[in-house]
C-alpha cells in the first residue's frame, strides 16, 4: 500500500484536529491512502481531491510513504491536474515560510497554488431550519436576523451590525443548531482559453498558382484560363475544350479581355489582357475576391490567426472559410491561445549600453557569482541614477545564456510601462509580467507558461507574488528597491519578499541581487557582516547628484511668508516654468486638509469606526477615512456645540494643487495619489502624460519616488519633510530618509541638471540632514546607534501581536491576559534575551469599529517564545513587522 501526507485546502486553517494529523498546528497534515489507480501517477506537489469531514476538498500532496499508519484512512479521490502543480522547491519554500512567520502551512501553500486550478472553500454561515428559542440575548438575535436575511462570510454578515455584536455571539448560535458553518466554492475558475484559429495550409509562394482556381464555377473564367494558356485558339476549338457556347467568349470580348478575329469556322480568339492581370481577372470572374483576401491576409500574418481577426480584416464570412477549408487551402480548428499581458506594449528594441568603470567592476563580480554552482546573494547599493538597471539587464542576459529563468521583483506601484518596456526591449519575446492588475485568465496563462518553461516566460517582471510561480530552472532573482515596505505581505502569511527571495535563491542555487539607493538597515547590516555580498555604485552616470537646499519654514514664517511655498521653492518653480522644464512636488498626504476642527469648542471630526481624524477632500466636498474608506458629508455646523466656525487644518495633495494654480495659473498640473489612480491603467496614463510633457508640475505622494526616469524634471520640491517623522514607529526616521532621498533622486537625471528644495520645521534632524547630503553612511551610523541602544532590528527581531475587539474593555483585558502568560513562559523557559513591549493600545487605536491592542515580542528569535505560547484565535501575528502603527 502507498500513503500520502496531504495539506487540506480548507478555510478552517490551523485549528483542525483529526486522526492522522500532525501535532504541530502550523504544519498540520493528514494521511490518505493512494488507490491502485493512482499509484505511479501521484507524486509530491500534486493537487488532489479528498473527502474531509464529509466534504469534497482539494489538498496538496506533500510526501509519499509505504508504512501503514495505525489508524483508518480514506482514499484520495482523484487528481485535479495531471501534472504536479508545485515543484519540490516550492514545497520546501512553503515549509520555510510557515516556520519563519509562524503561519499555517496551508496558508503558505496557497500563495503558490494556481488561480485556475486551486479552489479554496470559503466559510459561510447559513440559517438552519431549527426554531429559535425565546429569550435570545439582543446581540445574538440581531446576528441571527442578519444571517437569516442573507448568508455569507463573517465579514459580509457583520458589516451592517452594531459593533457590540461580535463573533463571540456566533458560536452560541452554532451550538444551538440555529446557524451552520458550510464551505462554499467559487464559480468555475479560469481554464485554458481556446479560440477558433485559421491556419494557411499552402506556402505563401504557392498563392499565384492557387489563386486562379478560387471561387465558383465560371465558363468565362474557364475560357479565359484556356486562352491565357494557349496564345491563339480557334473559337470552335475553345468552346469545345471548355464546353460552352460562343456566348461566354463574346462576354470576354466585351470586357476587352480577349479579341476575336475572323468569322464562322475561321474565327480565332487571342488574349488581350496583360499576362500578369490574368490571375486577378479569373478571381473576379469566379467571385473569389474574399477568398483571395483571406489567403493573402494569412500569408502576411505570423502563424495562425483568430477567426474574428480574419473576418474583420477581409470581409469574409464563415461560408467563405468553409469553401477554402474544403479546397484544402486552410484549416479551422479550436486551439489554445495565450492571454498575454504583454500584448499592447509598444516595444522598441535596444542594445546593451557601455558600462562605466564602476559598473564594469560591479558587473565582473556579479558575472562571477552567476557562473558559480553555489552563488551567493549580493546587495547592489547604488545612488539614484547610477545605472543599477543596466547591471540587472546584464545579469539577465547571462542567466538566459545559461538557459535558466529569471525573476525581477519591483514594488507594485513601480510596475509602470516604463519599467516593463525597459526589460522587454532588451529581451523581446522573452519577458512577461505578473501583478495584481492581471485578470484571472492572464494569471493562469502566465502560470502555465512559467511551469512549462515557455520561451515567452524566461523573464518574469512582477510584484512580490511572482516569487511563488513554479519556475523550472530559476537562475536569477532581482529585488529592485529592496527597502520598500510594500514587499511585506499584510495578510497571513505575513512574509517579506526580500527574505523569501533569499531563501528561494538558497533552495534553487540562484543568484539574488538586492538593489537600492537606500538599503534597508537590516540588509546593509547583513552586508557589513558579510552575510550577503556588498557591491557599490557611488556615482551617477549623467552628472552629479542634485544639490539639496533645506528651508527652515520657521524662518519663512518669521519673515512674513505664510504661503505653502517657501521663497526658494516658489522661485524654483518660476524658473522651471519659464525654461519649459518640469517639476515634482512631493507630499506624503492625500486630500485637501488633514483635520477638520471646530474653532469654538475644539471638536475634531473623526471616523465613527476608526476614531482617527477624517481628511477633507475638496473634490466631492466630503470627509474620508483613509483607514476604512468610509465617507462623510462636509460639516456645516459642529455636532458638539452647534458652532459654525469650522476650520480645515493641514495640507494634502489637493491643497497643494490648488495653491499651485493660484500662484502659477499658467502651470499645467497633474496629481498622482491613490485618490486619482483607482481605475486600471490610471498610473500608466498619468505617467505617460507627464513624460509627454503634457503637464509642467507633478504633485504626488510616495508613488512619485519609485525609480522614475524623467529627464525634463529639474526641480523637486518636498512640501513638508516632517510628515511621518515623529510617528511612534522605530522605523520613522529610516522611512523619512529613504523617501526624501528617493524623491530627490528624480531631479537632475539629464544634462539639464537640477535641484531639490526640502521644506521642514525640523532642519536639524539627522534623517533630513543626511538625506540632503545624500549621505547614507552617515544616516546608517546614527540610526544604528539608536537601534543598538533600544534593541530594535537588526540587533534583535520583533514579533507584533495585535488583538481586535468591538469592546475596548475586552480588547484591553485580553491583551493584559496574554502578556502575563507570555511573561510567565519567558521566565519559566529561561529566555533572558526575550522581553515584551506592552500591552498597549495601537497608535491607530480603533479600526473599522474594533479596538486594537498590541504586544511586541523583542528577541533574537521570537519564535522560541511563540511556539511555546501560541496566541489564541483573535490575535494577529506579524513576525518582523515593517509597520508598528
Amino acid at each position: 500500500m502507498l500513503y500520502a501526507d496531504v495539506c487540506v485546502n480548507t478555510p478552517l486553517g490551523a485549528r483542525l484536529t483529526a486522526p492522522g494529523a500532525e501535532d504541530d498546528p502550523l504544519l498540520r497534515t493528514f494521511t490518505y491512502e493512494v488507490p491502485d489507480r493512482l499509484i505511479g501517477r501521484v507524486e509530491p506537489g500534486h493537487l488532489v481531491w479528498v473527502t474531509f469531514r464529509g466534504r469534497r476538498l482539494q489538498a496538496v500532496v506533500l510526501r509519499l510513504f509505504d508504512a501503514a499508519p495505525d489508524f483508518k484512512t480514506r482514499e484520495i479521490l482523484s487528481l485535479v491536474w495531471a501534472q504536479p502543480v508545485l515543484t519540490p522547491t516550492q514545497l520546501a519554500l512553503a515549509a520555510w515560510i510557515s516556520e519563519t512567520y509562524l503561519a499555517p502551512l496551508i496558508e503558505a501553500l496557497r500563495l503558490m497554488l494556481p488561480v485556475g486550478l486551486a479552489q479554496r472553500g470559503r466559510n459561510v454561515f447559513v440559517r438552519t431550519r431549527a426554531a429559535a428559542p425565546a429569550g435570545l440575548p439582543p446581540n445574538q438575535q440581531a446576528l441571527l436576523d442578519r444571517i437569516t436575511a442573507a448568508a455569507g462570510e463573517w465579514a459580509e454578515i457583520s458589516a451592517g451590525l452594531k459593533r457590540v455584536t461580535q463573533r463571540d455571539d456566533l458560536e452560541p448560535l452554532i451550538a444551538l443548531g440555529l446557524v451552520a458553518r458550510e464551505v462554499a466554492f467559487p464559480a468555475q475558475p479560469p481554464r485554458a482559453k481556446t479560440d477558433r484559429q485559421v491556419r494557411l495550409l499552402v506556402a505563401p509562394d504557392e498563392l499565384p498558382r492557387v489563386l486562379p482556381s478560387l471561387g465558383r464555377g465560371s465558363k468565362q473564367a474557364d475560357a479565359l484560363a484556356r486562352v491565357a494558356a494557349d496564345a491563339d485558339l480557334a473559337l470552335g476549338e475553345l468552346c469545345a475544350a471548355v464546353g460552352c457556347t460562343p456566348g461566354p467568349v463574346r462576354e470576354l470580348q466585351k470586357r476587352g479581355w480577349v479579341t476575336i478575329t475572323g468569322s464562322g469556322a475561321a474565327a480565332r480568339v487571342a488574349l488581350a489582357l496583360p499576362p500578369d492581370a490574368v490571375a486577378d481577372s479569373l478571381v473576379e470572374l469566379r467571385g473569389g475576391q474574399k477568398q483571395r483576401a483571406v489567403l493573402e491576409a494569412l500569408a502576411r500574418h505570423d502563424g495562425p490567426a483568430w477567426i474574428g481577426w480574419v473576418y474583420a480584416n477581409t470581409g469574409a464570412t464563415l461560408d467563405t472559410l468553409r469553401d477554402l477549408e474544403a479546397a484544402g487551402l486552410i484549416s479551422i480548428a479550436e486551439e489554445v491561445v495565450w492571454r498575454d499581458p504583454m500584448a499592447g506594449y509598444d516595444i522598441q528594441l535596444d542594445q546593451a549600453l557601455t558600462l562605466t568603470g564602476d559598473q564594469q567592476a560591479v558587473w565582473e563580480q556579479i558575472a562571477g557569482q552567476i557562473c558559480q554552482d553555489e552563488p551567493r546573494a549580493v546587495l547592489l547599493y547604488g545612488v539614484t541614477g547610477s545605472g543599477k538597471t543596466e547591471i540587472y539587464l546584464r545579469a539577465l542576459a547571462e542567466t538566459l545564456q545559461q538557459e535558466k529563468q529569471a525573476i525581477v521583483l519591483v514594488p507594485e506601484i513601480a510596475l509602470t510601462p516604463q519599467t516593463i518596456r525597459r526589460f522587454a526591449a532588451r529581451f523581446p519575446g522573452k519577458v512577461t509580467v505578473w501583478h495584481s492588475g492581471l485578470s484571472e485568465g492572464e494569471r493562469f496563462d502566465v502560470w502555465r507558461r512559467v511551469q512549462t518553461n515557455h520561451p515567452a516566460a524566461q523573464v518574469v517582471v512582477g510584484s512580490r507574488s511572482a516569487l511563488f510561480l513554479p519556475f523550472a530552472r530559476p537562475g536569477l532573482i532581482v529585488v529592485d528597491e529592496e527597502h520598500e515596505p510594500s514587499y511585506k505581505q499584510e495578510r497571513t502569511p505575513r512574509y517579506h519578499a526580500r527574505s523569501v527571495a533569499l531563501e528561494l535563491g538558497r533552495l534553487s542555487a540562484a543568484t539574488v541581487i538586492l538593489g537600492s539607493a537606500t538599503p534597508a538597515l537590516e540588509t546593509y547590516y547583513a552586508a557589513r557582516r558579510a552575510e550577503v555580498g556588498l557591491l557599490t555604485l557611488p556615482e551617477r552616470i549623467r552628472g552629479e547628484l542634485p544639490p539639496v537646499r533645506i528651508v527652515d519654514m520657521r524662518q519663512e514664517l518669521r519673515a512674513g511668508n505664510r504661503s505653502m511655498f517657501s521663497r526658494a521653492l516658489a522661485s524654483g518653480l518660476r524658473h522651471v516654468l519659464n525654461a519649459g522644464q518640469q517639476a515634482i512636488l512631493y507630499l506624503n498626504r492625500r486630500g485637501s486638509a488633514s483635520a477638520v476642527l471646530c474653532r469654538d469648542c475644539g471638536h475634531v471630526e473623526t471616523c465613527a469606526r476608526c476614531s482617527i481624524p477624517l481628511t477633507y477632500h475638496g473634490e466631492g466636498q466630503m470627509l474620508v477615512c483613509h483607514h476604512c474608506n468610509r465617507r462623510y458629508p462636509q460639516p456645516t455646523v459642529c455636532p458638539e456645540c452647534g458652532g459654525r466656525r469650522i476650520r480645515y487644518f493641514g495640507v494634502g495633495t489637493e491643497r497643494v494643487e490648488e495653491a499651485v494654480r493660484l500662484e502659477f495659473p499658467q502651470a499645467r498640473t497633474l496629481r498622482w495619489d491613490r485618490d486619482v489612480t483607482g481605475a486600471k491603467g490610471s498610473h500608466d496614463a498619468i505617467l505617460d502624460r507627464f513624460v509627454a510633457h503634457q503637464a509642467d508640475i507633478l504633485i504626488g505622494t510616495q508613488m512619485i519616488a519609485k525609480g522614475l526616469d524623467l529627464p525634463l524634471v529639474t526641480l523637486v520640491g518636498v512640501v513638508a519633510a516632517d510628515t511621518g517623522l515623529f510617528l511612534p514607529d522605530f522605523r520613522a526616521a529610516e522611512r523619512t530618509f529613504q523617501l526624501l532621498t528617493q524623491v530627490a533622486g528624480r531631479a537632475g537625471r539629464s544634462e539639464l541638471g537640477g535641484e531639490v528644495v526640502v521644506q521642514t520645521y525640523e532642519p536639524e534632524h539627522y534623517a533630513i540632514v543626511a538625506a540632503s547630503n545624500h549621505d547614507y553612511e552617515g544616516f546608517y551610523r546614527q540610526e544604528m546607534a539608536f537601534r543598538r541602544e533600544q534593541g530594535y532590528p537588526p540587533i534583535r527581531r520583533l514579533a507584533r501581536l495585535v488583538y481586535y475587539h468591538g469592546l475596548r474593555t475586552k480588547a484591553e483585558a485580553e491583551a493584559v491576559r496574554l502578556a502575563a502568560e507570555l511573561r510567565a513562559v519567558i521566565e519559566r523557559a529561561g529566555l533572558p534575551d526575550t522581553d515584551l513591549i506592552g500591552p498597549a493600545p495601537c497608535f491607530f487605536a480603533r479600526e473599522r469599529g474594533e479596538y486594537r491592542w498590541q504586544i511586541v515580542v523583542r528577541s533574537a528569535d521570537p519564535a522560541a517564545l511563540l511556539r511555546q505560547a501560541a496566541p489564541p484565535p483573535g490575535w494577529r501575528l506579524d513576525v518582523d513587522p515593517v509597520d508598528m502603527l
